[in-house]
């Protein structure tokens, strides 16, 4: 195995989004002013640890489907000869088994979560129809965030803002499919308008507005919050619009069609590729959309994680004056608040058995009890 471009290509690959969701939960998070513990790094890094093994087994069935496509997907290491398929059924068993078991001791819920985002991730491989394996996408997406939430905060996501968190899902879902037909069709200049037009697109998008009507109480009590993750998002979306125009020369046909040869404009447009081309160079970046997009969702995390800490910084007073003087729909707010609820009695029925984060930290609210009698 090429140590150095395994973890490069494949592992950094697979951490950039993690790290990109982990901070978007951590910034949802502000909305409820939790501040996740210092030991909730160990949570985080035994889920990870366990979801990674997903990565391996994908990847080994993907394998020859693989062969038969042309991509310039470069975290595919097996594919590339990086890593042999002995090595990737040897690491991904044992980091599923080893991840699995200290998770679950650590903390049972996220052990469960943990283990049905592999299961059903697993399980995806396997699907052939479309539509269903990006459904599948969806519940495995929301079930990492849910992770991610209980290793940092010990809970499940509030109701107020699952809806959210589903708007995220979906999207990522209907993106992911635009994205997998760009891999396999890298020069076929139809592949996105291709990709816009089938179920696995239209189904997560068409939910996606449904669940943000769903999210109009948490817009209408935290305005400011989605505000700047609206710059974010829009900000990311940009960055790759550019990036992914610059090395596509059909765009200047198209260009040239909307601004009607406009040689300003088309001069301008000139520039902005020289300018994101040298970019890309300067950083050693080789043009690929999956290699670019690593990079950028770093960027995306790193922004978002800023973000978080910024609004801790602002004043509460402040915050305020961005309040809308609207109230949600009476029966949306019924159906979001009921789904809180379901989730606080299930989650006190699963904390019912205690893992080793609860006893360490009630050993540690008994000692400062001790402390503070004394």
């Amino acid at each position: 195995m090429r140590v150095r471009e395994f973890l490069k290509d494949f592992v950094l690959a697979k951490l950039a989004n993690k790290f990109q969701q982990i901070a978007f939960i951590l910034f949802l998070g502000t909305i409820q002013n939790k501040v996740p513990p210092v030991i909730s790094i160990i949570g985080l890094s035994l889920f990870i640890l366990t979801y990674f093994s997903t990565y391996f087994y994908n990847d080994l069935m993907d394998i020859k489907e693989d062969r038969e496509i042309i991509s310039s997907n470069t975290s595919k290491v097996l594919l590339r000869g990086i890593a042999t398929e002995r090595e990737f059924i040897s690491m991904g068993v044992n980091i599923g088994l080893i991840g699995a078991t200290l998770t679950t001791l650590w903390d049972p819920l996220l052990g469960i979560t943990a283990l049905m985002s592999v299961v059903l991730n697993n399980i995806r491989t396997h699907v052939r129809n479309l539509p269903l394996r990006q459904l599948l996408l969806v519940i495995v997406e929301l079930l990492c965030l849910e992770g991610f939430w209980i290793a940092l905060y010990g809970e499940l996501i509030p109701g107020m803002i699952l809806p959210v968190v589903l708007v995220y899902t979906f999207m990522y879902a209907a993106l992911h499919s635009i994205y997998k037909q760009i891999l396999k069709n890298p020069n076929n200049p139809r592949a996105v308008k291709e990709a816009l037009r089938k179920p696995s697109f239209l189904i997560p998008s068409i939910s996606a507005v449904i669940s943000s009507i769903f999210s109009i109480p948490a817009l209408i009590k935290f305005p400011f919050h989605f505000f700047v993750l609206l710059l974010s998002f829009l900000g990311y979306f940009t960055f790759i619009y550019f990036i992914f125009l610059s090395g596509k020369s059909i765009v200047e046909n198209s260009l040239k069609k909307v601004l009607h040869y406009n040689t300003l404009g088309v001069s301008l447009k000139k520039n902005i590729d020289a300018l994101a081309l040298r970019t890309l160079k300067l950083l050693k970046i080789k043009f690929s959309i999956q290699s670019v997009n690593n990079y950028l969702l770093i960027l995306l995390g790193l922004w978002i994680l800023a973000s978080a800490i910024g609004i801790k910084l602002i004043p509460p007073n402040y915050q305020r004056s961005f309040l809308v003087t609207l109230t949600p729909p009476r029966g949306i707010y019924k159906v979001v608040n009921k789904v809180e609820i379901a989730q606080i009695e299930l989650l006190s029925s699963l904390r019912e058995v205690r893992g080793l984060k609860d006893t360490i930290i009630s050993k540690r609210e008994r000692a400062r009890g001790e402390a503070t009698m004394n």
